[in-house]
């Protein structure tokens, strides 16, 4: 689901791809505890195509250029909205070649029933400040008090439509039931961000400002 919102928010994601994990394949590894770890998941997998070597990791002292700053500001409310607290200095999920990036690693991401106490509301006064703490965002701090244009943003999630969203769920495979619920919930919270966009960048300006 964070692949497909990604895809449809124009962010740089690798392609992703649905993986069948053939029983006579998953015996052939010679890692016993990877091994087990197959036998005891659906028969289904998420995978994403490899950037290339020529990808490396984003590290701290990568500056954040003027032609970075708007995939920057738009990836930061990517994983402020979809709640992934999973691209951090120490594990930035995140591969740079010149100018542009590529997102990796969601798994993280829409942990809506999980967290109640704060509740999911990226709209809410305080909720986002945790992107430009010590251990917050990768481009947090970097975004801090720069001049921003937030209004390209605003139009790629207002304009999301409610047909496109509800793909989101009934694509999943017939394999993955067992997320139905956590699968609901996140469409769910997709739509309230959608519908809450300007709060939300009310938000989010705030502790970028």
């Amino acid at each position: 689901m964070a692949a497909c919102l990604a895809n449809d928010l124009g962010l740089p994601i690798n392609e992703p791809f649905l993986v069948d994990l053939d029983p006579a394949w998953v015996e052939t590894i010679p890692d016993p505890s990877v091994q087990q770890v197959l036998r005891n998941s659906a028969d289904v997998g998420f995978a994403s195509k490899a950037a290339g070597a020529q990808w490396k990791p984003w590290l701290r002292t990568d500056a954040l250029t003027a032609e970075r700053q708007p995939a920057a500001l738009a990836i930061l409310a990517f994983d402020a909205y979809i709640e992934n607290d999973d691209r951090k200095l120490g594990n930035p999920n995140c591969l740079i070649k010149g100018d542009e990036f590529r997102i990796i690693d969601h798994e993280l991401a829409f942990g809506i029933r999980l967290r109640l106490f704060p509740r999911p509301e990226p709209w809410r006064l305080g909720y986002l400040q945790r992107l430009v703490g010590p251990d917050g965002h990768i481009f947090g701090a970097k975004l801090k008090g720069l001049d921003l244009d937030f209004e390209r943003l605003r139009r790629a999630w207002a304009d999301l439509p409610d047909d496109r969203l509800t793909t989101y769920v009934t694509a999943l495979p017939q394999e993955w039931t067992v997320a139905a619920q956590a699968a609901e919930a996140a469409l769910t919270h997709i739509l309230a961000v959608r519908d809450r966009i300007d709060d939300c960048l009310t938000e989010l300006k705030r502790v970028l400002t």
